[in-house]
């Protein structure tokens, strides 16, 4: 398996993690945006926020950090969550996700702000492996 990380800075306005072909890609949630891709979306329409995503189910990990591909396939066999919140994550903080292609990424946050919802930003590594979940 090839693992493809890349950044993701969100804040203010869109911001998308461009990986081609593949459907696991974080946006702002704002429901006046009429042309918002994606399945993953950053929105604060609770208490410290949350990820929610229409067709992929989340998963937090506990414990130590470098969560494998192993793991993560684990973890997501039973999820069902489409929305999790993020008031108990902090800087560290890994997410396993899973959308209904088959594609799993994995989520380190490394800074979020969630303190004024409307200013709220969460910026952090995505670890992508496409038709993992076989």
């Amino acid at each position: 398996m090839l693992a493809l990380a890349e950044d993701v800075a969100l804040s203010g306005g869109v911001g998308v993690v461009d990986v081609p072909h593949l459907d696991l890609r974080v946006l702002l949630l704002e429901p006046s945006q009429e042309n918002r891709k994606g399945d993953v979306r950053f929105g604060c329409e609770s208490a410290g926020c949350e990820l929610k995503g229409g067709h992929t189910v989340f998963v937090q990990i506990f414990g130590g950090h470098g969560t494998p591909l192993d793991e993560c396939r684990l973890m997501l066999d039973s999820a069902t969550k489409h929305e999790w919140p993020l008031a108990g994550a902090a800087a560290g903080t890994e997410t396993c996700m899973k959308d209904d292609k088959g594609n799993i990424g994995l989520y380190v946050i490394q800074t979020k702000s969630t303190a004024l919802p409307d200013l709220a930003f969460l910026q952090g590594d995505l670890t992508v492996w496409r038709n993992a979940d076989r």
